[in-house]
């Protein structure tokens, strides 16, 4: 069993958009999950996960649990509602190992959609990182934590801080 697991929210900010209004040949067309999703706040919880050693799956409402080095392909972006993510991550639930603490990288919406996959399981723990934040204060804080925290106890202590 994990000690701790991140779970972090896929964007709808991909690499296979910066080429649309181009004609780029030799263009992926599978990547690994950790790298098609490309928004601020995904790339900077994947860096906090990976520098931590938190070991992370991805959760698309789309894909389901995805796991970091999981190849997918391009999908039309979508606004994800909580039942969105509740569905496919039900429907790939599986994936994920069994854990005592899961820290949630995402939206208060996709806290929400985490806590109702899991809320049949017992003796688990889950810590939302965005709590009241705007987007901009979510990505100062992501970046504020990737910086200070040098082990998953500080940074555990730090969003009970703050």
């Amino acid at each position: 069993m994990l000690r701790y697991i991140g779970f972090i929210q896929c964007s709808k900010l991909k690499y296979w958009d910066r080429f649309i209004l181009t004609k780029k040949e030799n263009i992926p067309q599978r990547l690994p999950a950790k790298v098609a999703y490309s928004s601020t706040a995904f790339r900077l919880s994947v860096k906090i996960c990976e520098k931590l050693n938190i070991p992370y799956m991805i959760l698309s409402a789309v894909k389901g649990f995805l796991y970091p080095d999981e190849e997918i392909e391009y999908y039309e972006n979508k606004t994800p509602e909580v039942e969105d993510y509740v569905k496919s991550g039900l429907e790939t639930l599986y994936k994920v190992q069994k854990f005592e603490t899961g820290i949630v990288f995402g939206s208060l919406k996709f806290y929400r959609a985490i806590a109702r996959i899991f809320q049949n399981f017992e003796n688990i723990k889950l810590i939302p990182v965005w709590r009241f934040d705007t987007y901009f204060s979510y990505l100062k804080k992501l970046k504020f934590l990737y910086e200070n925290c040098n082990s998953v106890e500080d940074l555990i202590e730090m969003l009970n801080r703050i």
